[in-house]
């Protein structure tokens, strides 16, 4: 089995971030970031880019879209975790996962693990997934 997956966790409330940090590592990913800016998350993509990411859609310095579609060029899956309904997804990306911030944590890591699969990011990689 081979090092845990990288998920690049992008949101600006942070208990939100922190807490999401948390049941990632509990699930058996690695965390990157939180980042709380689309400036700050271009720049651990640039710096070491992340196997998957957790996009809050509204950041200090405006929506994360522009990282999203850094992701999206390096080919690595996205889950958007917003307040936002799908409606406000760009065309590239109404098919991610987009999942409520008010949804229960299980569904968010099915999500990911939904998305990481669909990119054949989890070979080697069983993440637990809460109930």
């Amino acid at each position: 089995m081979g090092p845990p997956l990288r998920i690049l966790v992008v949101e600006d409330e942070f208990l939100l971030a922190a807490d999401l940090a948390d049941r990632l590592e509990a699930a058996g990913y690695a965390v990157a970031g939180p980042a709380s800016s689309v400036r700050v998350a271009l720049e651990t993509i640039a710096a070491d880019p992340p196997d998957a990411a957790i996009l809050d859609i509204q950041l200090t310095d405006g929506k994360s879209f522009p990282v999203a579609q850094r992701l999206a060029e390096l080919g690595r899956p996205v889950v958007f975790l917003t307040s936002f309904g799908r409606d406000v997804l760009p065309d590239d990306f109404k098919q991610a996962p987009h999942i409520s911030k008010l949804d229960p944590p299980g569904d968010l890591l099915a999500a990911l693990r939904t998305a990481l699969e669909r990119h054949g990011s989890v070979a080697g990689h069983t993440p637990k997934v809460e109930p």
